[in-house]
Protein backbone atom coordinates (compact mmCIF):
# COMPACT_ATOMS: atom_id res chain seq x y z
CA UNK A 1 0.00 0.00 0.00
CA UNK A 2 1.29 3.49 -0.82
CA UNK A 3 0.38 6.31 1.51
CA UNK A 4 0.09 9.92 0.46
CA UNK A 5 2.88 11.87 2.14
CA UNK A 6 2.94 15.59 2.65
CA UNK A 7 6.21 17.22 3.67
CA UNK A 8 9.05 14.95 2.50
CA UNK A 9 12.74 15.56 1.84
CA UNK A 10 15.66 13.71 0.29
CA UNK A 11 17.18 12.89 3.71
CA UNK A 12 17.38 9.60 5.61
CA UNK A 13 18.18 9.10 9.26
CA UNK A 14 21.12 6.79 9.92
CA UNK A 15 21.61 7.38 13.65
CA UNK A 16 19.67 6.41 16.73
CA UNK A 17 16.06 7.39 17.43
CA UNK A 18 17.44 10.01 19.86
CA UNK A 19 19.69 11.97 17.48
CA UNK A 20 19.37 13.68 14.11
CA UNK A 21 22.25 11.89 12.34
CA UNK A 22 21.55 11.22 8.70
CA UNK A 23 22.57 11.73 5.10
CA UNK A 24 21.22 13.34 1.96
CA UNK A 25 19.80 10.93 -0.63
CA UNK A 26 21.46 11.71 -3.94
CA UNK A 27 19.29 9.38 -6.04
CA UNK A 28 18.37 5.72 -6.44
CA UNK A 29 19.74 2.77 -8.34
CA UNK A 30 18.94 -0.83 -9.15
CA UNK A 31 20.13 -3.60 -6.82
CA UNK A 32 22.37 -6.43 -8.00
CA UNK A 33 23.58 -9.69 -6.41
CA UNK A 34 26.97 -9.35 -4.72
CA UNK A 35 26.44 -5.68 -3.87
CA UNK A 36 27.07 -4.50 -0.29
CA UNK A 37 24.50 -2.23 1.37
CA UNK A 38 23.51 -0.65 4.69
CA UNK A 39 20.19 -0.47 6.53
CA UNK A 40 19.21 2.00 9.22
CA UNK A 41 15.87 0.97 10.61
CA UNK A 42 14.91 2.70 13.85
CA UNK A 43 15.02 -0.35 16.14
CA UNK A 44 18.40 -1.63 14.95
CA UNK A 45 19.96 1.83 14.94
CA UNK A 46 18.81 2.25 18.53
CA UNK A 47 20.36 -1.09 19.55
CA UNK A 48 23.72 -0.77 17.75
CA UNK A 49 24.05 3.03 17.70
CA UNK A 50 23.71 3.56 13.95
CA UNK A 51 23.39 1.89 10.59
CA UNK A 52 24.17 -1.78 9.99
CA UNK A 53 26.38 -2.25 6.94
CA UNK A 54 28.27 -5.03 5.16
CA UNK A 55 24.92 -6.50 4.05
CA UNK A 56 25.45 -8.50 0.85
CA UNK A 57 22.67 -8.91 -1.70
CA UNK A 58 22.23 -12.66 -2.29
CA UNK A 59 19.34 -13.06 -4.76
CA UNK A 60 15.93 -11.92 -5.93
CA UNK A 61 12.86 -14.00 -5.09
CA UNK A 62 10.79 -14.98 -8.10
CA UNK A 63 7.38 -14.95 -6.42
CA UNK A 64 4.47 -12.58 -5.81
CA UNK A 65 6.37 -10.59 -3.14
CA UNK A 66 9.32 -9.94 -5.49
CA UNK A 67 11.70 -9.25 -2.56
CA UNK A 68 15.48 -9.20 -2.41
CA UNK A 69 17.32 -11.48 0.05
CA UNK A 70 20.48 -10.15 1.72
CA UNK A 71 22.79 -11.21 4.56
CA UNK A 72 24.95 -9.30 7.04
CA UNK A 73 28.37 -10.82 6.40
CA UNK A 74 29.77 -10.48 9.95
CA UNK A 75 26.94 -12.55 11.41
CA UNK A 76 25.26 -9.53 13.05
CA UNK A 77 21.50 -9.32 13.17
CA UNK A 78 20.74 -7.56 9.87
CA UNK A 79 17.40 -6.07 10.96
CA UNK A 80 14.98 -6.27 13.85
CA UNK A 81 11.21 -6.04 14.33
CA UNK A 82 10.38 -2.35 14.01
CA UNK A 83 12.88 -1.75 11.18
CA UNK A 84 10.27 -2.38 8.48
CA UNK A 85 10.14 0.46 6.01
CA UNK A 86 13.60 1.63 7.04
CA UNK A 87 16.07 2.58 4.31
CA UNK A 88 18.36 0.19 2.50
CA UNK A 89 21.10 2.17 0.78
CA UNK A 90 24.66 2.43 -0.50
CA UNK A 91 27.03 5.37 -0.29
CA UNK A 92 27.28 7.95 -3.06
CA UNK A 93 30.48 9.50 -4.42
CA UNK A 94 29.57 12.84 -2.80
CA UNK A 95 29.14 11.33 0.68
CA UNK A 96 25.36 11.00 0.57
CA UNK A 97 23.29 7.89 0.01
CA UNK A 98 21.88 6.05 -2.99
CA UNK A 99 18.44 4.62 -2.18
CA UNK A 100 18.27 0.89 -2.86
CA UNK A 101 15.10 -0.19 -1.04
CA UNK A 102 13.14 -0.52 2.19
CA UNK A 103 13.32 -3.24 4.86
CA UNK A 104 10.43 -5.69 4.68
CA UNK A 105 11.32 -8.81 6.67
CA UNK A 106 13.84 -9.81 9.33
CA UNK A 107 15.51 -13.22 9.85
CA UNK A 108 18.66 -13.12 12.00
CA UNK A 109 21.67 -12.21 9.86
CA UNK A 110 19.37 -12.15 6.81
CA UNK A 111 16.75 -9.66 5.74
CA UNK A 112 14.29 -9.29 2.92
CA UNK A 113 13.64 -5.95 1.30
CA UNK A 114 11.71 -4.37 -1.52
CA UNK A 115 14.13 -2.83 -3.96
CA UNK A 116 13.65 0.76 -5.09
CA UNK A 117 13.77 -0.16 -8.78
CA UNK A 118 10.75 -2.45 -8.49
CA UNK A 119 8.82 0.20 -6.54
CA UNK A 120 9.70 2.76 -9.24
CA UNK A 121 8.65 0.37 -12.01
CA UNK A 122 5.40 -0.74 -10.36
CA UNK A 123 4.26 2.48 -8.64
CA UNK A 124 6.20 5.33 -10.23
CA UNK A 125 7.85 6.53 -7.01
CA UNK A 126 11.06 8.56 -7.21
CA UNK A 127 13.54 10.59 -5.13
CA UNK A 128 12.62 14.27 -4.81
CA UNK A 129 15.63 16.55 -4.60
Amino acid sequence: MLLQAGDVTNFIYTGTPDDNVGVRVDGWDWVYPGEFLCQSGSTSAGVVGGAICNIKVLFFYNDSEDLVEAEQMNGQTAARPGDSGGPIYSGSASGGAIAKGATTRVAGARLGFQDFGTAWRDFGIWIAS
